[in-house]
C-alpha cells in the first residue's frame, strides 16, 4: 500500500479512487459500520490540529454520526493521525454498546489515508 500525496492525483487517478470507494460502500453500508476519518495540523504552528469522523450504522433507520475534536499538543501529523484513530475507535466503542441486539458478527471499517498511523495503532 502506497501513500500518495492527493496534489499529484490525476483526475483519472481520482475518478478511478471515486468508484472504488462507491463500490466499498455499496458492498459494506448497511452491512457493517464503516468510520470515514479526516484531520488536518496547522504546519505554521507547530501541534494545532484537529479531526473529524462520522460513522455510517448499520440500519438505514439510524442517522450517520459526526464527532470532532481540536488538539494543540501533536507532536507530529503521525500523532494526529492516531488520534483520529482512537477517536473512530471511542466512536465505534460507544455505538455498538448502545445498541439493544447486537451480532457478534457485525463489522467495522475505518477508513484512514496513513499507513504508518495503522502500523502504531
Amino acid at each position: 500500500m502506497h501513500r500518495v500525496v492527493l496534489k499529484l492525483l490525476t483526475q483519472e487517478h481520482r475518478a478511478k479512487g471515486k468508484i472504488r470507494v462507491d463500490s466499498f460502500l455499496n458492498t459494506h453500508r448497511n452491512k457493517s459500520v464503516v468510520i470515514f476519518l479526516d484531520g488536518s495540523t496547522d504546519y505554521e504552528s507547530i501541534g494545532i490540529g484537529s479531526c473529524a469522523a462520522v460513522l455510517l450504522p448499520l440500519l438505514m433507520t439510524e442517522n450517520e454520526i459526526l464527532s470532532t475534536k481540536a488538539f494543540c499538543a501533536f507532536k507530529d501529523n503521525i500523532e494526529a493521525e492516531v488520534r483520529r484513530i482512537a477517536l473512530a475507535s471511542d466512536m465505534a466503542i460507544h455505538y455498538f454498546s448502545s445498541r439493544s441486539s447486537g451480532n457478534v458478527r457485525d463489522k467495522l471499517f475505518i477508513l484512514c489515508d496513513c499507513l504508518s498511523a495503522i502500523n502504531i495503532s
